[in-house]
């Protein structure tokens, strides 16, 4: 006898959902209405509210139910005293909704552990709350440590402070000193306090970037004829003038900041407002920085906010650098004039002396430099050419990729820069600490009174580690395309 006789008829119709068997390619009726019974069957998953409307017939995983300690000690005290079956069929009707009796007897072993340690302790306290393990990898810092860099960091923001990975990497690294120095990498520990675990801490404390919109710098379209044409322009001249590499500079102009944030800072996710605050000009310097195609660093010009030398840092510079001053701390023809006396000039004729073959005393130079309007000037370009200094400008808009100093040396004069001033901050914080001023209450004071001659150790130190690193000035040139092409 057939099964089929127990199977209620139907009414035979062609599957709905793409992929199923068709009733009508059966070989008997029998084998069709079993057919059509098994793709209905199939079909009601599509139908049902778990299934995922962009995968029809896919189930959605279930909800997971979210309970308080307190809801997790009672329902953990019902299955210790009544069995977990029982507990799941009550506090299921309970809350009108289904716990399964794997949720219920996790809760109860959890409770009866409890019940051990308490005993073990003699407490005789009821067991009124049943907390949720902590999930993920436990704190790099700790609970306590990384309690206070939250701490630091909620303050700051609300004294209107910059918050980004720097500030937050310089605080975190201050504050684990004031703890123990001795846990730091730097001091042969295991705690390396990096931009991963700042941007972890901010996504704990719902931060996010945010950054004012910018318009994207693009090459030019014809920026392969630019490049080409510049090129060439500096190979004739090296070979008219017979000028020799150790007298092919490029300078640039780069901001140098006080604070070494950048334009970024954060705030609260979903915000719409983002004030940026503590990057004005008052908290920027302009540094002019040359370097040769050997790989010689050129003294700085550093040119501070303000119309007296009284703007200038309490510090002694190198006498070979040019220490000035501008109205907004930019560039003027004024101020490339003072750096052609003072830097250019000085520098081509001292590689000229020490150039010891025939007749090089007073071979000509060569200067690469952008198209800013400073660089323009008449007589800044008079006085150049008076003292046999060829020019060659780089093409608008192609700086990013043709400019020796942008290519290397702006870049990790800046990283520098701000390595010194995260340990300088941390040193700020951890010294408060220590002192017992409590975490929440540690401030450091970014005034440009307070900061500028830091400041301005941070760029002689910057310089000394440059000017030991022949290569990075090197490949700036290489990059650029201007060693190659001499090489020609």
């Amino acid at each position: 006898m057939s099964i089929l006789k127990w199977i209620k008829s139907s009414k035979i119709r062609e599957p709905s959902s793409p992929g199923l068997p068709s009733s009508s390619r059966a070989t008997s009726k029998d084998d069709a209405i079993a057919i059509t019974a098994a793709n209905e069957a199939i079909e009601s998953l599509s139908d049902s509210p778990k299934a995922s409307p962009s995968r029809p017939g896919k189930r959605k995983r279930g909800e997971y139910g979210s309970y308080t300690p307190e809801e997790r000690a009672k329902f953990a005290k019902i299955a210790n005293d009544f069995g977990v079956a029982k507990a799941s069929r009550k506090i299921s009707s309970d809350l009108g909704k289904r716990v399964s009796e794997t949720t219920i007897r996790s809760m109860r072993d959890e409770y009866r552990k409890k019940i051990k340690i308490n005993l073990e302790q003699r407490i005789a306290s009821e067991i009124k709350e049943l907390p949720t393990k902590i999930r993920g990898r436990p704190l790099m810092l700790g609970d306590k440590l990384d309690d206070r860099v939250k701490m630091f960091v909620k303050n700051l923001r609300a004294a209107g402070g910059v918050v980004n990975t720097t500030i937050v990497v310089a605080a975190a690294r201050g504050i684990v000193r004031a703890e123990n120095r001795a846990l730091l990498v730097e001091n042969g520990g295991h705690l390396d306090v990096s931009r991963d675990y700042a941007r972890s801490l901010m996504r704990r404390m719902n931060l996010v970037k945010r950054k004012g919109t910018k318009t994207a710098r693009k090459l030019p379209v014809d920026f392969e004829n630019l490049k080409a044409e510049y090129l060439k322009k500096i190979t004739k001249c090296v070979d008219e003038y017979n000028i020799p590499h150790e007298l092919v500079i490029n300078f640039d102009q780069t901001g140098l900041k006080m604070v070494p944030t950048s334009e970024w800072t954060l705030e609260e996710k979903g915000s719409k407002d983002c004030s940026i605050v503590a990057l004005d000009d008052k908290r920027e310097i302009t540094g002019v920085v040359g370097i040769s195609l050997t790989g010689a660093l050129l003294p700085f010009q550093l040119i501070y906010k303000g119309t007296t030398d009284r703007c200038h840092p309490s510090y002694t510079f190198p006498k070979d650098w040019n220490v000035t001053h501008s109205e907004n701390h930019w560039s003027t023809s004024v101020t490339m004039i003072e750096y052609a006396k003072s830097v250019l000039i000085p520098y081509f004729d001292k590689v000229r002396k020490e150039i010891k073959r025939s007749g090089r005393s007073k071979a000509h130079a060569l200067a690469i430099f952008d198209v800013f309007k400073a660089h323009q000037d008449k007589d800044f370009l008079a006085l150049l050419h008076k003292n046999r200094i060829r020019t060659v400008f780089v093409p608008p808009s192609t700086t990013e990729e043709l400019q020796p100093c942008d290519r290397t040396v702006n870049g990790k004069l800046k990283y520098i820069i701000k390595q010194k001033f995260i340990n300088w901050y941390s040193d700020q914080v951890s010294t408060q600490l220590e002192k017992g001023v409590p975490v929440e209450k540690v401030t450091v004071d970014l005034r440009i009174s307070a900061i500028k001659p830091a400041h301005a150790n941070w760029l002689l130190h910057a310089f000394d580690v440059l000017s030991k690193d022949d290569d990075c000035v090197i490949n700036g040139f290489r990059l650029a395309g201007i060693t190659d092409a001499l090489e020609c």
